[in-house]
């Protein structure tokens, strides 16, 4: 075989503007991928936090059945007034019994785990909140009845939902008022629908409430009624925050933007 044969049979290579035809189509199949994957995995996280609603409110119910149709008792002394905190004492009253052993989070076992029952997968201001304080009163949620009406009553008073908060029975005038919802406030009640905070050498930039869209708004929510049905609830597009005295910063911002048939009853 002489060299020219040789020659022939050399395999050619890619040529740079081949190589870069390639690169381009690979990045616009990549793109058109991107949001797909984005949407699926939002929606595997919508459906894990509505399975945890689910079962909060069996164990709601399981806990009435036990306790004269009794709300497990939320009143606080003293405290927060956002209805993500919770009365310390359901930590033996109700989560070991009917829930879950509450495994809060600390800076030395790290946050709780994102499949956590007390927790939507997409809280990730109260998730960091409570590793850095060791709080175990605190849950990704918003927790409605059987409320303090000491330390409550401003914040519902202003949105005129102070019956869903303050009932202590099921069964009564509002039964079907929520239980529970997505935890979807604004950071600072005002202006902002995102946290930004360090405590305790931890430092948190990201979305103040569960289900983020654009600007970190919530997109909708879940909301968790007496008979332990879960219901999402897709948000109008009404986005405005609403403007409020200090006292009320930690409203319910989620009513705002809910739609207007998610009116405060009696029902």
């Amino acid at each position: 075989m002489n060299d020219s044969e040789n020659q022939g049979r050399e395999k050619r290579g890619f040529t740079l503007i081949e190589l870069l035809v390639v690169i381009a189509i690979i990045a616009i199949l990549a793109s058109m991928l991107l949001p797909a994957l984005a949407k699926a995995k939002q929606n595997a996280l919508q459906s894990q936090c509505t399975s945890n609603l689910r079962q909060w409110g069996i164990a709601v119910t399981m806990y009435a059945g036990d306790n004269k149709n009794l709300f497990p008792d939320n009143t606080i002394s003293s405290g927060s007034a956002d209805p993500s905190w919770m009365n310390p004492n359901l930590n033996t009253i109700f989560y070991t019994p009917y829930l879950y052993k509450n495994q809060i989070g600390s800076t030395t076992n790290g946050a709780r785990s994102r499949s956590d029952v007390l927790y939507c997968p997409t809280d990730g201001w109260h998730r960091l909140y409570e590793e850095a304080t060791g709080y175990s009163n605190l849950i990704g949620y918003d927790w409605l009845p059987a409320r303090s009406q000491q330390y409550d009553a401003n914040e519902y008073v202003f949105y005129g939902l102070e019956n869903w908060y303050f009932r202590t029975k099921m069964g009564q005038q509002y039964f079907k008022a929520p239980v529970m919802t997505d935890n979807m406030d604004t950071y600072d009640g005002v202006t902002s629908w995102t946290a930004s905070f360090t405590v305790a050498n931890l430092t948190y930039n990201g979305p103040s409430g569960n289900h983020p869209g654009k600007k970190n708004i919530p997109i909708g929510g879940n909301f968790l009624y007496e008979d332990a049905s879960v219901l999402w609830t897709a948000f109008n597009g009404n986005t405005n925050l609403v403007s409020r005295s200090a006292a009320n910063t930690a409203a319910l911002d989620y009513y705002y933007n809910a739609p207007a048939s998610l009116g405060p009853g009696p029902w």
